[in-house]
């Protein structure tokens, strides 16, 4: 979600007790967009939370910001700012705190447009069927927002993996916001994985157009991985016809050990630690996603590594 929308937002809130009839107008109308309705929802939340008191208790500028010819705002530009930042770090901050799915309406916005938000925690795996039919399947450890009017369907993947099963609309494109990529498609089944790394995104059935450096169009058996909005890889082998993590498994083949662990983080409170020699190593195998120790131990035992299981964190280290 841009960091300018989220600020907008902000804005939007520090002034909606003082706005005029038409200022309310102007509200509504910027809350059709469903990135807007997402943005103005987080907020909510966030401008209630502890977190920001305790970031707001420090002395703030007393300079104040107009947005256009609104009224001006209580809130310095720099602590809306700083509140748009802090919302995109929340989550990955704490994300054992991470509330459940929960539907709501945004009191300013009309019967059809609705925004949810659905989370997995550590170690589950959850699903949810959206107003428009579509089903979205979460990994663990996955945070997902949706919004929807008439005109538009959005939904952003602040972190993790989703399996999405798009209902066909050819009114309404589904759009998804996945950080450094953005991705369009009608109706179709893909799955889109985030890590603070990398996005992957990999096309079960239909078409999917995906923005990053470049615009790509996918289709079924097709996948591409991007890291820092580069695309740097593609792929046309994928023959399943769901992806395997949605049975508990995860199957790789000459797969980047530091990919696998961050698969298998998402199923562990304990913090896993690579070494510098093993970032390098490259696995292959079949592992148990909802026995993410055994997984491990079995990595360190064919890959002739030491594991160390510690009451925080899991080390796997090269033998000396």
């Amino acid at each position: 979600m841009k960091p300018e929308i989220l600020e907008q937002a902000a804005l939007w809130l520090d002034q909606e007790t003082e706005l005029t009839t038409t200022q309310q107008t102007e509200l509504k109308a910027w809350l059709q967009t469903p990135e807007h309705a997402a943005a103005y929802y987080k907020m909510q939340k966030l401008l209630n939370s502890e977190i920001l008191a305790e970031a707001l208790r420090q002395p703030s500028s007393p300079r104040v910001i107009p947005i256009n010819s609104k009224p001006k705002s209580k809130i310095p530009l720099a602590i809306a700012a700083s509140i748009a930042l802090i919302c995109g770090l929340v989550y990955m901050t704490f994300p054992n705190n991470i509330v459940q799915t929960k539907s709501i309406q945004t009191a300013a916005l009309s019967t059809p447009n609705y925004h949810v938000e659905i989370t997995a925690p550590i170690a589950k795996r959850t699903s949810s069927l959206l107003e428009d039919g579509s089903h979205v399947h979460l990994n663990a450890n996955s945070v997902l927002s949706v919004s929807q009017t008439k005109e538009q369907r959005f939904a952003a993947l602040t972190q993790g993996q989703v399996f999405f099963d798009i209902a066909p609309d050819k009114n309404r494109p589904f759009v998804i916001d996945a950080g450094d990529s953005e991705i369009t498609v009608l109706g179709t089944s893909f799955d889109v994985e985030r890590t603070p790394n990398y996005t992957s995104i990999s096309v079960y059935e239909g078409v999917v157009k995906v923005k990053a450096d470049k615009e790509i169009t996918l289709t079924k058996g097709q996948g591409i991985r991007i890291e820092s909005g580069q695309i740097i890889s593609y792929t046309d082998q994928i023959h399943q016809m769901l992806p395997l993590w949605r049975t508990g498994w995860l199957e790789v083949t000459d797969a980047a050990i530091t990919d696998v662990a961050t698969q298998l983080q998402a199923y562990l409170d304990k913090e896993i630690i690579l070494d510098e020699p093993v970032t390098s190593l490259r696995i292959n195998g079949r592992f148990a996603l909802d026995r993410p120790e055994e997984s491990l131990m079995l990595i360190s035992k064919t890959n002739q590594l030491e594991l160390h299981n510690e009451a925080q964190r899991i080390v796997l280290r090269s033998k000396k």
